[in-house]
């Protein structure tokens, strides 16, 4: 149970580092690159971000709070490869096949 404990706790700990530096980099985007950039991130973000949360499955929180290892670490390294290598290929195939314009042409 202790275990347990400190790998929910390391969890979440990792969660608020990733939403921290999130906030930091749109931050950045928005004092640095102006609205513009900041709108085609948040425009890459509702493109992207829908099929990498399907393919992710929540398996870094699955894993980290894992108290039996049943599975081992590999086996959750080679599949969240796997998923995200299928994300990005089905991520390339809808920009190809929706013909987005590129960003340098936008106003």
């Amino acid at each position: 149970m202790n275990r347990l404990k400190k790998n929910v706790s390391a969890s979440f700990a990792g969660n608020v580092v990733y939403a921290i530096s999130q906030w930091l980099l749109i931050i950045l985007l928005a004092k640095l690159g102006g609205e513009q950039i900041l709108g085609l991130y948040a425009l890459a973000l509702a493109v992207v971000s829908p099929v990498f949360a399907l393919t992710n499955m929540n398996l870094r929180a699955v894993q980290a709070t894992d108290a039996e290892k049943p599975v081992n670490f590999d086996s959750y390294g080679r599949f969240r490869y796997l998923s995200s290598i299928s994300s990005m290929l089905k991520n390339s195939f809808r920009r190809q096949s929706q013909k987005l314009t590129s960003p340098s042409s936008w106003p």
